[in-house]
């Protein structure tokens, strides 16, 4: 069993896309300004183990105890089971993509001071669109033009900067939902 922690800004959809490709309403869902996860969470779904984490920013806990939190998960998920391989195997970034603004350079800071560069090898960032019907290469051009973050991914994977990295993804679940979970396990 693969282990998949799924991180992000509170708001961005983590859970919603977790329950997206679970085919279930098992992680709490919020639908206001305030966070609903507020522990870490899992979920075995056949071969990977996924995992909710509160968010980056969560408003009922300190920045310190929210990486506390995840930290000590990180490491007591090496004695959960043998069905484990004992680490973490793909950290899925969430990030809530608009029109204007991504949280991406700071969820990718935020990750990096969590668990150092070197996560980002094994990284897959989700953009959850939500709502919004913005063309791909809008979004990847719009990425591609963000030097910090270009420079932090090309980095921290250790490769030109790559589409494969992300995946787009619209929460709630459109006709395209069974095809963009299974992209994500691809790109996982």
């Amino acid at each position: 069993m693969k282990n998949f922690f799924f991180l992000g800004s509170t708001g961005a959809g983590k859970s919603s896309t977790e329950n997206n490709i679970i085919g279930l309403d098992y992680f709490k869902v919020g639908h206001e300004l305030t966070s609903c996860t507020s522990r870490v969470l899992w979920y075995d779904e056949g071969e990977w183990r996924i995992f909710d984490t509160p968010g980056f920013g969560d408003n009922r806990m300190s920045e310190e105890e929210c990486k506390k939190m995840i930290n000590e998960m990180a490491e007591k998920m090496v004695d959960k089971d043998d069905d484990t391989s004992g680490e973490i195997d793909a950290f899925v970034l969430v990030c809530q993509c608009t029109p204007r603004a991504t949280n991406l350079k700071k969820d990718l800071e935020y990750l990096r001071n969590l668990f150092g560069t070197v996560s980002f090898k094994s990284t897959v960032i989700v953009l959850n669109l939500f709502y919004t019907n913005i063309p791909d290469q809008t979004i990847f051009s719009h990425i591609r033009e963000m030097t910090e973050v270009k420079k932090m991914l090309e980095e921290g994977k250790q490769e030109p900067f790559n589409e494969d990295w992300f995946c787009l993804c619209s929460n709630p679940p459109s006709k395209k939902s069974d095809n963009q979970v299974e992209e994500l396990k691809k790109k996982s």
